[in-house]
């Protein structure tokens, strides 16, 4: 049984998706808590869905007891949850003999701890020895040791990137313009505002940024982007994201934390050479693929793009654009997402 907040088009919500399609030999059970205007339910094939509306903290106890009804009516032994609000659940109607599993899609100390001592007090007394515990990366499963005295297994499994992004070589070109491209989220951890302050102080290069996602910060950048009369453009969402990364010389993020950074894998999955802000969970997942930046030099975003330039210009980048596609394909592979999983599911 899977268990998640939404059907929306969030990164965990496609994960679970790509999941189930792809582990056809098990039986699937399928349940989520809310409806989403864009739903993903319909791409589901031959699985068993149920809703269960927890619309607030009132019905918590209600959906417990039909969880447990319907984990008991197919006799479930694997219970995988997703999210803060549906790991809860979970943890409430998983009977005993049930194997329970949840992923930290996130950094649970920056995005639910901190500032909510309740949500800590919640997670310190739901939380047990037999609960397993997979997150996307070391640094999510760090920083959530940090507040949390985790005494079962925990396992570390990177989310995978979907074949499509691997498809074809990615050719350097050598055009005077620089194109650069982010994708994420118009919110404060992706960290947008520092990059538009980095990118105003680059000079004596011809360079275009694309943005691409949506977020509550869509406005204050726009502002910001007219304000500075920079080269930027907020271009909303791609829901292809894969058809249009080839058309792009770099990919940059300045994220101030992740749990992860799929966009970052894929873009390095389609080839891109990468410049990233230089935070532990980025080192994890690129290594000595990319080039980084400080969070704390505004200036430094700007020597290194400089030193990317000349590379590019020397035709010296396509040894870069290689060498984060292999990175991705060592982490992000879909056959080793799947090999780990299935060990995880059913250990020796």
């Amino acid at each position: 049984m899977h268990i998640i907040d939404s059907q929306g088009l969030g990164g965990a919500e496609n994960l679970l998706l790509n999941t189930v399609s792809e582990l056809k030999e098990y039986n699937h059970i399928l349940v989520y808590l809310n409806n989403t205007k864009d739903s993903l339910l319909e791409s589901y094939k031959d699985v068993t869905i149920y809703k269960l509306p927890l619309h607030n903290n009132l019905f918590i106890l209600p959906c417990c007891f039909k969880l447990r009804r319907i984990i008991r009516k197919h006799n479930v032994n694997i219970v995988h949850a997703h999210l803060w609000k549906s790991v809860l659940l979970a943890r409430l109607a998983t009977p005993k003999g049930v194997r329970l599993l949840f992923t930290l899609h996130s950094m649970m100390g920056k995005d639910a701890f901190i500032g909510s001592k309740l949500r800590l007090w919640v997670e310190k007394l739901t939380y047990k020895k037999n609960q397993e515990v997979i997150a996307v990366s070391k640094a999510a499963q760090e920083d959530y040791s940090q507040f949390i005295n985790v005494r079962g297994k925990q396992h570390v499994l990177y989310n995978f990137v979907d074949d499509k992004f691997f498809a074809g070589p990615k050719e350097m070109k050598t055009t005077l313009n620089f194109q650069l491209v982010a994708v994420g989220n118009l919110k404060e951890a992706k960290n947008y505002g520092y990059l538009l302050e980095t990118v105003s102080q680059v000079k004596g290069i011809d360079y275009e940024l694309d943005i691409y996602g949506e977020g509550p910060q869509a406005k204050a950048l726009q502002k910001i982007i007219e304000k500075k009369n920079i080269p930027v453009k907020l271009k909303g969402k791609e829901k292809k994201i894969e058809t249009i990364l080839h058309q792009y010389d770099l990919f940059v993020m300045a994220s101030s934390y992740e749990g992860y950074g799929l966009a970052l894998a894929e873009a390095m999955a389609s080839g891109l050479p990468v410049l990233i802000s230089d935070i532990p969970v980025f080192r994890e997942v690129a290594g000595e693929a990319a080039f980084y930046f400080s969070l704390t030099d505004v200036s430094d975003f700007a020597r290194q793009l400089t030193l990317i330039y000349d590379l590019k210009q020397k035709g010296d980048l396509t040894a870069w654009s290689n060498r984060s596609k292999a990175r991705a394909r060592e982490i992000a592979s879909k056959e080793i997402y799947f090999k780990k999983l299935k060990s995880i599911y059913n250990p020796a």
